[in-house]
């Protein structure tokens, strides 16, 4: 058994601080309400009504992998989602305001909002954090839309692991003559699909990811929406004020017609220097339907080759080691005379449940660098 301490000091009738060991925490509330920050970088927030089960919990951290993690858009400036308000009006409604949680119900953050509600801005506390940070947002950069005409910038070749993401002008792949109607750099379209279901009769509303309305039709046809329907185009998102504020301060330049997804890319090669995906790499995840923008990076672009299915993910796996034996970067398998090994080890890992447990186990550093004492790796040895 693991040692394990943890020591909790009363500061007052409302507040304590607790000391593990591996973090310290501070924890402000009252019976059925408390905020608790955390020295590893999460904070935990409850609210309930004692005694009937019925509470309200949210936790949020710092320490998520670079693969599950959002990017922290503003994180050198602050950034408030005012909703279109004035940064000067959003201040003063936080001012006045801010310890009944006004603020967070206009952020759309109705939990918080609650929050904020039960406890008088959390005591005071979270209430004065918060008019600070809208008092400094006051004097942040604006976000800046207007662009000169873009250039892509030309993808250099990448060695078997992550390299130093330079700001300004980043890489895109692309997608041949293919022209995403819902944006300018994806390489699928969105649909908003109005039909029937053919099991239930009943009027369906859904949104689907395709290449074109061919592709579609397949997919309606498998989930069993019935003609007539009614197929419509969904333009992509414009980036919201945060992350043209982030891009902005971090010196990236982006086109005047990127979408959210795009720079969401963008941000994320900043913020986990992340390379830009090689066009050989992109070509194959498009082959076999990764939907992604030509900004994607090389660690996003793997995770979602990955993700496409336990198929895929064995297959890539199998190819990841035999160009890491070959000192070579990952690029369009499809093109390897090793390719039928590659699926025969896939279709051996899907029928063995340890050596498919042993492939899922496996981050994208293993893809770049792999494990040599896998199981997952000294099967794949025996393939190719």
């Amino acid at each position: 058994m693991g040692l394990r301490f943890r020591k909790s000091v009363k500061l007052s009738k409302h507040s304590k601080i607790n000391f593990n060991k591996d973090s310290v925490s501070l924890s402000v509330g009252t019976k059925g309400m408390h905020y608790t920050v955390n020295s590893n970088g999460r904070t935990t927030k409850s609210v309930g009504i004692p005694g009937t089960g019925v509470y309200y919990s949210e936790s949020s951290s710092n320490n998520k992998s670079a693969a599950e993690r959002p990017v922290s858009y503003g994180k050198q400036t602050p950034y408030l989602n005012t909703k279109g308000l004035n940064p000067i009006a959003y201040f003063i409604i936080t001012f006045l305001l801010g310890y009944l949680g006004v603020h967070h119900f206009i952020d759309g953050k109705i939990g918080k909002g609650i929050l904020y509600l039960c406890t008088v801005g959390i005591f005071g506390i979270g209430w004065i954090v918060d008019c600070i940070i809208s008092f400094i947002a006051i004097f942040s950069k604006p976000a800046s839309q207007e662009q000169t005409p873009f250039e892509p910038a030309v993808n250099t070749p990448v060695n078997n692991s992550p390299q130093k993401v330079n700001v300004g002008k980043m890489s895109a792949v692309t997608f041949g003559s293919y022209k995403s109607q819902s944006g300018n750099y994806l390489n699928y379209n969105s649909y908003s699909v109005n039909g029937v279901n053919r099991s239930t009769g009943r009027k369906i509303t859904r949104q689907y990811n395709a290449k074109d309305e061919t592709m579609l039709r397949d997919m309606l046809n498998e989930n069993d929406i019935d003609e007539p329907y009614k197929i419509e185009v969904i333009k992509c998102m414009p980036p919201t004020e945060a992350q043209f504020n982030f891009a902005d301060n971090i010196g990236i330049e982006y086109p005047s017609d990127i979408s959210q997804e795009d720079i969401h890319y963008m941000l994320n090669r900043f913020e986990y220097n992340d390379i830009g995906a090689t066009q050989e790499l992109a070509d194959y995840a498009n082959s076999i339907g990764v939907f992604f923008s030509a900004y994607v990076g090389m660690n996003d672009l793997i995770s979602l080759i990955l993700s496409h299915s336990d198929f895929n993910r064995c297959v890539f796996y199998a190819y990841a080691v035999d160009m890491s034996l070959k000192g070579r970067e990952l690029g369009n398998m499809k093109n390897e005379q090793k390719y039928q090994s590659y699926c025969d080890f896939a279709n051996y890992a899907l029928n063995n449940e340890k050596t498919l447990k042993s492939v899922k186990d496996r981050d994208v550093s293993d893809y770049y660098n792999p494990h040599k004492g896998t199981t997952a790796y000294k099967e794949v040895i025996n393939f190719i």
